[in-house]
């Protein structure tokens, strides 16, 4: 796994592909459910607050947005629950995908050596379709009192 810094934010990046229907190419109904095993009540999960422009995501409190136009909700990634998103019909295949890498990953416990998480991507796909795809992410948590910070060096 990759080593991650225990206070902070860090980006799970997934590598989920969008199962939505691709003669439907439309999200709606569709649902991307973020999962971390072994969690913790200080392990914490929201997503990135990009914006309104062309091809970025925002969020405006339990509503996602894409390119400015609502194309779901969210809610849970508190103290180990599992992120829930639910799309709608304006979510196309482009806006889930930059959804799955833009959840971010925090811990707020006092860790007293290394622990590992693995964090699950599910994205089902709706309206009646029945295609489902997962990915998963290695985390490493690393104590902050671990963590050594070198000056930068000039040789000549």
């Amino acid at each position: 796994g990759g080593a991650r810094r225990q206070e902070g934010v860090t980006p799970v990046c997934s590598s989920l592909r969008p199962g939505v229907d691709e003669d439907r190419r439309k999200g709606d109904g569709a649902t991307l459910t973020v999962c971390i095993a072994g969690a913790t009540t200080g392990d914490h999960l929201t997503i990135d607050k990009g914006g309104i422009g062309a091809g970025e995501l925002g969020v405006s409190g339990s509503n996602i947005t894409y390119e400015g136009d609502i194309v779901g909700t969210w809610g849970g990634g508190v103290n180990g629950a599992p992120l829930v998103v639910t799309f709608n019909a304006d979510a196309c295949a482009c806006a889930v995908e930059l959804l799955a890498g833009s959840v971010l990953f925090a811990n707020t416990d006092d860790l007293l050596a290394v622990e590992s998480r693995t964090v699950s991507f599910t994205l089902v796909d709706g309206a009646g379709g029945n295609d489902t795809a997962v990915s998963t992410v290695a985390l490493d948590l690393i104590p902050a009192d671990a963590i050594v910070v070198v000056p930068d060096v000039t040789v000549n």
